[in-house]
């Protein structure tokens, strides 16, 4: 989910907002989805199916959605590192 329609290379509005409930019971909602390309340090990153949430201050990425794509992401007390690996051939 992103916070901000600047980060989207592609987007389309949805026909009706989409509630999206927050851990604390409260929502906000989706007004549409696209592509973001996500520029880190060590490799450009295009994320697709992404929802902009405008009343977020922050983006949030699906740890969960990022391994199903191959990425592989660890957790330590200082960081977290993500980093993809693929085979040709």
């Amino acid at each position: 989910m992103c916070c901000s329609k600047k980060f989207f290379t592609t987007f389309q509005q949805f026909a009706c907002v989409q509630k999206v409930t927050l851990p604390d019971g409260n929502a906000v909602h989706g007004i549409g989805s696209g592509k973001v390309k996500w520029d880190s340090r060590l490799a450009d990153v295009e994320l697709n199916d992404v929802m902009l949430v405008p009343d977020f201050n922050q983006n949030l990425v699906s740890v969960k959605k990022m391994t199903e794509k191959g990425a592989t992401v660890t957790f330590n007390k200082a960081k977290v590192e993500c980093s993809s690996y693929w085979t040709v051939g």
